[in-house]
């Protein structure tokens, strides 16, 4: 319901009911964090697959325990690039592991 906002003189201010997106509390999923985390998650296990055919086994993020997710997260910071062979900048590197992270988390 859309109230209408003009100043009155006779009477209290129009009740605005509250939609799903108005109301303090209500979840709702964010898309693009949704969107980012599966570009991130997409990033890595493509670096994990050229690793592979490197002869390197890098463990799946969920399955690894923390020091391998230390080390090899690591290694993923340093070693990966755009398809064009540029390095990433620190936001998108800072997106990137942020994605992994609530990748991780779920």
């Amino acid at each position: 319901m859309i109230a209408n906002l003009a100043p009155s003189t006779s009477g209290p201010l129009p009740v605005i009911e509250q939609g799903p997106l108005m109301r303090p509390g209500a979840s709702t999923s964010n898309t693009h964090t949704e969107k980012s985390t599966k570009w991130a998650v997409n990033t890595f296990n493509n670096w994990r697959h050229f690793k592979a055919a490197e002869g390197e086994k890098v463990p799946e993020l969920r399955e690894a325990s923390t020091e391998e997710l230390n080390f090899w997260l690591a290694q993923f910071v340093r070693e990966c690039k755009h398809k064009d062979g540029r390095v990433y900048n620190h936001r998108n590197l800072n997106a990137t592991m942020f994605g992994l992270g609530q990748n991780i988390k779920k």
